[in-house]
């Protein structure tokens, strides 16, 4: 089902897994519309980060070449709103780093992933945003 409330949105998905990777960009180009990746290393990634237009990223915690921290770093910077979806997360270490952020371990399924999008991108992005961690 299509969610039109995040219809022409920018997403930006970090993921390394090839299969993970490209349902989330199914996921994200059905709901929402724009992919910017998947990026499955940061040196691929870090220049979307610093200047593509972005409305939300998708985050695994670790790529192929480190953890995704710094990339994190930078989106927030900007003011860009990211749920972190990874099975290799302790969601009390993200939400202390970044409190805007939302968590979603793997599996997720894309109703869950939907709503953590919807919830960033609604009113403003990370500022209107209160830390969640979903189980």
């Amino acid at each position: 089902m299509n969610d039109n409330r995040l219809s022409g949105m920018n997403v930006l998905i970090a993921e390394d897994e090839a299969l993970v990777a490209m349902d989330l960009a199914d996921m994200v180009e059905f709901d929402a519309g724009c992919v910017i990746g998947p990026f499955p290393t940061i040196s691929e990634c870090r220049p979307a980060a610093e200047s593509a237009p972005i409305d939300v990223a998708i985050l695994d915690v670790r790529l192929l070449d480190g953890e995704v921290f710094a990339i994190a770093d930078t989106l927030r910077d900007r003011g860009i709103p990211i749920v972190f979806h990874s099975g290799h997360l302790d969601p009390r270490e993200i939400v202390s780093r970044y409190p805007d952020a939302r968590c979603c371990t793997k599996p997720a399924t894309h109703e869950n992933l939907i709503e953590h999008l919807v919830h960033l991108t609604a009113e403003g992005g990370p500022a209107a945003a209160k830390a969640f961690v979903a189980a």
